[in-house]
């Protein structure tokens, strides 16, 4: 890879419309999240994960709003996008300014997981790399592997623990099984991991706290697991 050249991917506007479409999933089940976390947590988690709702003037927005029209952007990742920080020709820019959005806009532990995570997403990329600027599904497992063994460096969470963690590790080691050439083996491999925190005891995060009987009498899925679920289902959907 040349010195100073940006990783990009084969196809800009894809990527960006799959960023903005996990945006717009995670704004959908915000209500759902918000109802689970109310019993597994401090009932804020599908609010964290939506960020923000933020209103711009956006001249020329590249997904199919007319000139000069108001919209009404529901995260600070789609705002994000929006102005063009976020893009397919600049990978790596564009998850360090997601991961800038988890660790200035979220709060709490979430925010400093996804943070952690994103960072070092970027950074497996650059470390990864070879000679082309190109970024190869290869070269995605590659990094997220890399990203995962370094969040285990923050968190004592690992699988089953009732966390995020369950879905995302699941997702990395499907996706490394493929060189990440199975995306969709993946993702089904982490929407299992987010159903079965329903049945799994919390050793970690905010439901660690909760009475162990209610979350097992109410068969409620873990928010932050959900919420892992819902961005990654949104990538193959």
């Amino acid at each position: 890879m040349t010195i100073g050249s940006p990783l990009k991917v084969a196809d800009a506007k894809f990527f960006e419309a799959s960023v903005k479409r996990a945006c717009e999933a995670l704004v959908a089940a915000e209500p759902e999240i918000t109802r689970m976390d109310t019993i597994a947590g401090d009932g804020d988690c599908g609010l964290t994960l939506k960020i923000s709702r933020l209103e711009l003037k956006v001249p020329n927005y590249p997904f199919g709003c007319t000139t000069g029209q108001y919209l009404i952007v529901e995260s600070a990742v789609l705002k994000k996008l929006v102005e063009g920080r976020i893009k397919g020709n600049d990978i790596s820019g564009s998850i360090i300014a997601i991961a800038q959005v988890a660790e200035e806009a979220m709060g709490g532990t979430s925010g400093a997981l996804y943070s952690i995570f994103f960072s070092a997403l970027a950074q497996g990329l650059h470390s990864n790399a070879t000679t082309d600027v190109t970024v190869t599904a290869k070269l995605w497992s590659n990094a997220l592997t890399y990203a995962l063994t370094k969040l285990y460096t923050y968190t004592r969470a690992r699988p089953p623990s009732r966390t995020l963690v369950d879905p995302l590790a699941a997702f990395v080691e499907t996706l490394a099984k493929s060189s990440g050439g199975d995306l969709r083996a993946a993702v089904q491999a982490a929407a299992a991991g987010a159903e079965h925190t329903r049945d799994v005891e919390a050793k970690a995060g905010r439901s660690a706290y909760v009475e162990g009987d209610r979350l097992r009498r109410e068969k409620i899925p873990d928010p932050g697991a959900w919420g892992i679920k819902t961005i990654l289902e949104s990538l193959v959907n």
